[in-house]
């Protein structure tokens, strides 16, 4: 990050227009000059791209758990992850909402959807919030500790069991 930006700036102020190449092809265009005034841009630019993918595909993957997770029934702390079926109908369809978004509102499309995104989890999160005060007016409804199962996975000792 300290490499990029200052390179960046001293780009900048060296007369290199990175601010005008922003405002006329975008942040990825100014992106891509600066590292072309890089030295070994050539190498540079390719891992840059790897790293990026690396990274869209890592993030992907754990939102297409969460969707998965949240729209099955059967997840459980020994299987923990949704189907596979499941995973690859969630990435269909988020994959046809970017594409159709991309192809009639380019990049603001996708902006705008991310913006709209936020509106069903303001819902949830006052769903949540309304949910977290009927349990702390009364938690003990909602208990479902039984203290004679295990604990952790260790028996609770008889008291005349233990050691002294």
């Amino acid at each position: 990050m300290t490499i990029f930006s200052g390179t960046a700036i001293n780009m900048e102020m060296t007369g290199a227009g990175l601010a005008n190449i922003m405002n006329t092809a975008g942040a990825e265009a100014a992106l891509y000059a600066v590292f072309d005034a890089l030295p070994l841009a050539a190498i540079v630019i390719p891992i840059y791209v790897f790293i990026v993918f690396i990274s869209f595909v890592t993030a992907a993957d754990s939102n297409l758990a969460a969707m998965g997770g949240i729209s099955s029934t059967g997840i459980t702390p020994s299987s923990p992850e949704p189907s596979v079926l499941i995973k690859v109908v969630w990435g269909i369809t988020v994959t046809l909402v970017a594409w159709i978004m991309i192809s009639y509102a380019n990049i603001d499309g996708i902006k705008m959807l991310a913006n709209l995104g936020g509106v069903p989890a303001l819902f949830l999160s006052l769903f949540v919030l309304g949910s977290l005060m009927k349990i702390i007016r009364n938690p003990k409804k909602f208990e479902k500790f039984d203290e004679s199962e295990e604990v952790g996975g260790l028996e609770e000792q008889n008291p005349k069991d233990r050691a002294v």
